[in-house]
């Protein structure tokens, strides 16, 4: 009797192992995709980053080419969105 209550625990024990292992090996698995996930976002947000340098330095050029037409200086410091002159047509 008593060697078959030794058994019946062992056998317990493995069964748990077994199923801590599974439920580590799951774990495992949703927090590499959840890393995936991260450097998934930050690869966009870096584009984003690198768009908007883009984008500004396309804007300071045309300023700096609307402000040669006009003989003016622009920085692009002291600009605004609401400073940018509008060519009028005659």
């Amino acid at each position: 009797m008593v060697v078959f209550a030794f058994e019946r625990i062992a056998t317990m024990l493995e069964m748990l192992i077994i199923f801590l292992l599974l439920w580590l090996w799951v774990i495992e698995r949703r927090l590499n995709s959840l890393g995936e996930s991260v450097q998934a976002i930050k690869l966009d947000a870096d584009g984003m980053q690198t768009v908007k340098y883009l984008v500004d330095s396309e804007i300071a050029k045309f300023r700096s080419e609307l402000g040669d037409l006009h003989g003016t200086n622009y920085s692009g410091d002291q600009q605004t969105a609401s400073s940018i002159p509008v060519l009028k047509s005659n």
